[in-house]
């Protein structure tokens, strides 16, 4: 991976711009919060496609009338921290430990929303170790999910 000054807040602008008609088509609230100023050091191809990967899945397993956000800000230790929160289906408690494992779907949205075959999570996951960076997700079932990066200092 490179290691490049990026421009946080034009690249989290470009992809909530891109998810935005999505979101309106299944009347989905889709905010961002980021200040202008925020920078990373690290590769911005990798940070894109994580950062895709999560908004599509919290447009995608959100039903219509909920929301989806996304908040980017430099954390305490002096990296960054960016979360995506959904008013999704969410993940069962005793599935969430296999979230990142290949090929994995929720028992509770197989049915649900049909297209996707679990690389998705997998993918991210493998890019998230590539830049040094930790993901996190917290999860109940029926209310949503919180994802969160934090790339390091």
């Amino acid at each position: 991976p490179r290691q490049e000054r990026t421009d946080l807040y034009q690249l989290i602008s470009e992809l909530v711009s891109h998810f935005r008609d999505a979101a309106e088509r299944k009347q989905v609230s889709l905010s961002m919060e980021c200040p202008s100023s925020l920078v990373a050091t690290s590769d911005p191809y990798f940070l894109r496609e994580i950062i895709h990967a999560l908004l599509e899945n919290a447009v995608r397993y959100t039903p219509s009338g909920g929301t989806v956000a996304l908040r980017a800000a430099a954390s305490e230790d002096g990296g960054i921290a960016i979360e995506i929160t959904d008013t999704g289906y969410g993940i069962p408690a005793h599935q969430q430990k296999n979230i990142f494992h290949k090929f994995f779907r929720g028992d509770n949205v197989v049915t649900k929303v049909t297209e996707g075959c679990g690389i998705g999570l997998y993918l991210v996951s493998l890019m998230v170790v590539l830049l040094h960076a930790k993901i996190s997700c917290v999860s109940v079932e029926g209310e949503g999910s919180t994802f969160r990066v934090d790339l390091p200092a």
